[in-house]
């Protein structure tokens, strides 16, 4: 894996070839591969799979109008649970409500792992092909707020503040 900490450099030398002494300054941290912060979800969809030219081709349905459940949420993809089997690599687009005013009406991606939980139940990760930047974007501050959400929700546990009072 990929794993980042912070050193001092002690001392080099460069010859016969470059050397660093270094001195470890914090504990090994994992570091974060994704481009966009992951939230967890609970959002119903309906996607259809399309053939992988659909940027080209009209009516290239597969599976028309498949129900699912979006998992989880990022601005570069998301997790769906569905009991539609699908092939790894395929292409969907993917409808649903991301909030009551914002709804998500054809978003492309492609099927970039599948994991099969039983013969009727699967789990797609999926990253997004052709979105809009401003999709992307929204997406992406939708994520973020849900995130901030859940560590002031996590804070207020934390103080034992278990409900909030309205001040006038």
């Amino acid at each position: 894996g990929h794993y980042t900490v912070k050193t001092k450099v002690l001392k080099t030398t460069p010859d016969p070839i470059l050397s660093l002494c270094l001195q470890q300054k914090l504990k090994f941290a994992k570091a974060i591969k994704r481009k966009f912060l992951r939230v967890e979800v609970n959002l119903p969809c309906n996607f259809t799979a399309i053939d992988k030219d659909f940027f080209k081709k009209e009516d290239s349905d597969i599976f028309k109008n498949r129900k699912g459940m979006i998992v989880n949420i990022s601005g570069g993809g998301l997790s769906i649970l569905s009991p539609t089997n699908l092939e790894n690599s395929s292409y969907m687009s993917v409808k649903f409500d991301l909030t009551e005013k914002l709804k998500i009406k054809d978003l492309k991606g492609k099927i970039l792992k599948k994991i099969k939980l039983s013969d009727t139940r699967f789990k797609y990760h999926i990253e997004y092909m052709g979105i809009p930047e401003k999709l992307q974007n929204r997406l992406d501050m939708h994520c973020n707020h849900i995130q901030r959400l859940i560590n002031s929700m996590k804070k207020r546990k934390k103080l034992g503040i278990t409900h909030r009072h309205k001040t006038r």
